[in-house]
């Protein structure tokens, strides 16, 4: 449970100082440009890794069971990049960082009601906990 825990917190840090460092490319190079660079950097990455360890390609029957909509990930992925390349300049990190927060949050409390895993009270009170903390900062920060 511990390395879980650090394991988390880490791949949290690294996911900020990814948001940062791309935000920073997309504004020299563009928002597009900044997430084909990244996406190119990280498949250069992911074949030294699959390489190094001798991993195999799936078979055709292991990929014909996955569901249509799961490739959709790469999709995904490239629209969540863009915008945070749109969004992270244009706020403090902190904020981008809560906002992005939010949205996982709210996102998976549905995940888990479609999938008949109800999420406790507790982890919705604490989704809104920290929107209402969003709400009072953004009033807090017109106010200056």
């Amino acid at each position: 449970m511990t390395f879980a825990i650090l394991l988390g917190v880490s791949i949290g840090c690294i996911g900020i100082l990814n948001m940062v460092a791309n935000a920073k490319l997309a504004e020299k190079i563009g928002v597009f440009h900044g997430t084909l660079v990244n996406y190119c950097g990280a498949a250069v990455i992911l074949l030294v890794i699959i390489y190094n360890n001798h991993i195999s390609w799936p078979l055709s029957e292991q990929l014909a069971i996955v569901p249509w909509w799961v490739y959709l990930g790469g999709f995904i992925g490239v629209a969540v990049i863009a915008g945070l390349n749109v969004l992270v300049p244009r706020l403090p990190v902190m904020f981008s960082a809560l906002i992005t927060f939010l949205g996982q949050m709210t996102t998976s409390i549905i995940i888990d009601w479609i999938l008949g895993q109800n999420s406790s009270l507790g982890n919705i009170a604490g989704a809104l906990l920290i929107a209402c903390g969003l709400l009072y900062n953004g009033y807090i920060g017109k106010q200056k």
